[in-house]
């Protein structure tokens, strides 16, 4: 399973202007480190929750449909024979919280794509302050179709994110971006996310690392 970028937020959760606040700098020298500060905490601190905090679009490639048999779970005893071909009835999405499906496509070997009619599944997004992932599921009666290309066979396009705006992300959040944006203002040269900033965030973890 891998993502890619298709749309970049438009705004950062936090904006220079509060950043420099929580600084208390009142100059225009550091506007640019700031800026990027900015923007590398927020990168930083979605990768160590899992959670896109300002509306982004992404296209997420899977190999093949999700088995039951790869599933992580325990139910104590498991039945032989084991079905390794058994096609699980849901994905989970691994970038929350989940907005919008846009499209689930899937490809032959000749790179030709089909989309999956939408009346074939339905989307759990899951929303919270602090959500859980979202999952594509099918409906009763629908089945994965099946394609051809070996890798990345199967495309879905997405949108997470808590909203388009600043004041649409939890405000913990926001504060743990401040926080971090000054350590690593104070301490430059250093970039990992600082200890105070990852004691706010470890509430909206989705992700073990």
């Amino acid at each position: 399973m891998r993502y890619s970028l298709v749309t970049a937020p438009a705004i950062e959760p936090v904006t220079l202007t509060e950043a420099k606040a929580h600084l208390r700098v009142e100059t225009t020298a550091d506007d640019t480190l700031l800026t990027s500060l900015i923007k590398s905490s927020r990168q930083m601190a979605e990768a160590y929750t899992g959670i896109t905090f300002i509306d982004t679009t992404w296209k997420l490639f899977i190999d093949n449909w999700p088995s039951t048999y790869n599933e992580a779970w325990w139910t104590g005893v498991r039945e032989l024979p084991i079905d390794y071909d058994n096609k699980r009835s849901y994905i989970e999405i691994p970038l929350s919280p989940l907005q919008s499906i846009t499209h689930i496509k899937t490809y032959d070997n000749a790179d030709a794509s089909t989309t999956i009619a939408s009346t074939e599944y339905q989307v759990s997004t899951y929303a919270g302050i602090t959500p859980k992932k979202g999952r594509i599921i099918l409906r009763d009666g629908a089945t994965w179709p099946t394609f051809e290309r070996n890798a990345d066979g199967i495309e879905i396009q997405l949108v997470s994110g808590y909203g388009t705006a600043t004041t649409d992300v939890p405000e913990t959040i926001r504060q743990a971006l401040l926080i971090d944006i000054a350590f690593r203002y104070e301490n430059r040269g250093d970039g990992s996310i600082s200890g105070n900033a990852k004691q706010l965030l470890n509430q909206f973890r989705t992700i073990s690392l």
